[in-house]
């Protein structure tokens, strides 16, 4: 528990110095649990926040993304309403996007959005610009540094930092 407040505190330090972050450690410490936190924290308080978590594979994204939902599931039915935040407009397995649609069929709403991307191709991250860009089971990220600096634009506006990328996994598997 310690050393998640430490790392919290590592990323809005990274984000407040205009850096990305990068976190090694061992198997089995709830990183991706932690990685969701993140994501849902930043859906949750600021309004307009895109966030990405991305790893190279299905299983991976999909793992950290359910974390994430579950999260978001309890913020919307256990807190009386005060962390509440409707999802109408975009509501499926890989992202979420607090909005719903008025009669006019406009959306409207805190617009906050957490999106899941696989990345076997380092093309795949594209898009708006994203407040968070979490990269998820690095140590088995084929193409990574490819990703790493594909993503420079989803952060980056001519120079100018509107997000950060935060970096986290083991060392990597053996073999291929």
């Amino acid at each position: 528990m310690a050393k998640q407040y430490e790392m919290a505190h590592y990323i809005e330090l990274a984000s407040k110095l205009n850096k990305d972050a990068l976190l090694f450690k061992c198997r089995g410490i709830g990183f991706s649990e932690w990685l969701a936190s993140c994501a849902d924290h930043s859906y949750t308080f600021f309004k307009g926040a895109r966030n990405i978590i991305t790893a190279s594979s299905d299983s991976y994204v999909t793992n950290a993304l359910s974390k994430a939902w579950q999260e978001l599931d309890f913020l919307n039915t256990c807190t009386q309403g005060g962390f509440r935040r409707v999802r109408m407009k975009t509501d499926t397995a890989f992202k979420k996007r607090a909005s719903k649609v008025d009669k006019d069929k406009n959306e409207v709403g805190w617009k906050s959005e957490i999106e899941g991307i696989i990345c076997d191709n380092p093309r795949k991250l594209r898009g708006p610009r994203t407040r968070r860009l979490f990269f998820d089971e690095i140590g088995s990220f084929p193409g990574l540094v490819d990703a790493y600096v594909q993503a420079t634009a989803l952060v980056d506006i001519l120079g100018d930092r509107v997000g950060i990328r935060v970096l986290g996994g083991t060392g990597g598997d053996q073999g291929p």
